[in-house]
């Protein structure tokens, strides 16, 4: 689904033939949201609750965030192993009015048109969907830059912003940049739905009948 996937296969079994890069794709019709109707010192990130994932490592950043912004908020929706401990982090730092448990959803993508950034604090990934939803809905996604899919989803600067692997400090600190500025906000919204095009259904077909047509010519 990635090609740092493809050549780490390749690094491992030679150049073999007929291997192909094909994301999932967003099979979804894109419905623009007004930027002003999203809340502008809103996060989100919908995950599994589970120690791969590394949701406290969110939680982390948003105690160091709220310091410079006060009013900004993250919304975690999901179930997992990890919710106690979660639960615990979060009246540990704090941080209850700010960061919110709220359970399962299943209406992504309404969650991630109602703000202006998702944040992405996965160790690894086969590759993201969740980036794809939230950048499909004009909300830009921040992540640690890990194998696979972040780096290969988000245009750096453009959709979203990618930031060393547990340099949670320089995490905290690019989101207090974005969450301050609304002008960049709208921007890079506007990057994320010029963007989707690149994970239509169309461009997945695509890719697949290249593929089939390669494999059945060659």
């Amino acid at each position: 689904m990635t090609q740092a996937a493809r050549n780490d296969f390749q690094s491992i079994y030679g150049k073999v033939q007929n291997t192909f890069v094909i994301p999932h794709p967003y099979p979804f019709d894109i419905d623009k949201v007004d930027f002003n109707k999203r809340s502008h010192k809103k996060a989100v990130t919908i995950s599994r609750l589970d120690p791969l994932k590394q949701i406290s490592h969110a939680v982390d950043i948003f105690s160091l965030v709220v310091k410079k912004v006060p009013d900004a908020t993250l919304d975690i929706y999901g179930h997992g192993s990890e919710e106690e401990n979660l639960r615990k982090q979060i009246k540990k730092l704090g941080l209850e009015n700010n960061v919110f448990l709220k359970g399962y959803t299943d209406d992504p993508l309404a969650i991630f048109s109602s703000a202006v950034m998702s944040v992405f604090t996965s160790a690894a990934e086969g590759f993201g969907l969740t980036l794809v939803e939230s950048i499909c809905n004009g909300c830009p996604a921040f992540a640690f830059d890990i194998k696979y899919g972040p780096p290969e989803i988000i245009t750096e600067g453009q959709t979203g912003d990618l930031l060393p692997r547990y340099d949670k400090e320089g995490f905290a600190k690019k989101v207090i940049e974005y969450l301050r500025d609304t002008t960049l906000q709208q921007s890079m919204s506007e990057n994320c739905y010029n963007d989707a095009q690149r994970f239509s259904n169309e461009k997945f077909l695509e890719k697949w009948f290249k593929m089939t047509e390669t494999i059945f010519t060659n």
